[in-house]
């Protein structure tokens, strides 16, 4: 069952560098205005700046999603190498796996509060916003991702 375990982890894991990709990578909101469509990438969803000559600001939702992004990456790193290295360590690789999840799914959830948070942070009311099709599949693939440690965590291992 230990195998079982480090599987869990590492899909959840991989699940998580490819949401934190997508979430960089692709775009974060799609907008109509005046009869035209456009899309602001990841990056300036995230961290703001300046896009057809107009400064964006940063949204706290995004940031806060991103530094969560990478705690979990982080702690699950250590939960699947601390073993490894330490034979003393016994309960916490669970707890890092359990901070993980936790971190990784409340990321998920906060993208899907992206397109409120750039309008209020950016006073735009005409225009007509929607999450990209990037950002919604870096959600649910966190999210994923979040319940996949934490099944790795119930897991009975020897």
């Amino acid at each position: 069952m230990k195998g079982l375990q480090k599987i869990l982890q590492c899909c959840g894991m991989l699940l998580g560098v490819v949401a934190f990709i997508l979430m960089l990578a692709c775009s974060s909101m799609t907008y109509q205005v005046f009869g035209g469509t456009g899309a602001f990438s990841g990056i300036l969803g995230i961290f703001g700046g300046e896009y057809l000559y107009v400064e964006y600001k940063a949204t706290w939702t995004a940031i806060i999603a991103f530094i969560l992004f990478i705690v979990a990456l982080l702690s699950i790193i250590c939960a699947l190498v601390l073993p490894y290295v330490s034979k003393k360590t016994k309960e916490l690789p669970k707890i890092l796996t359990f901070v993980a999840a936790g971190a990784i799914i409340v990321a998920g959830v906060l993208l899907f509060f992206e397109v409120g948070a750039f309008k209020g942070a950016n006073n735009i009311e005409s225009w007509d916003l929607s999450l990209g099709i990037g950002w919604i599949f870096s959600a649910i693939l966190g999210i994923v991702s979040g319940c996949l440690m934490l099944c790795s965590n119930f897991v009975k291992g020897k």
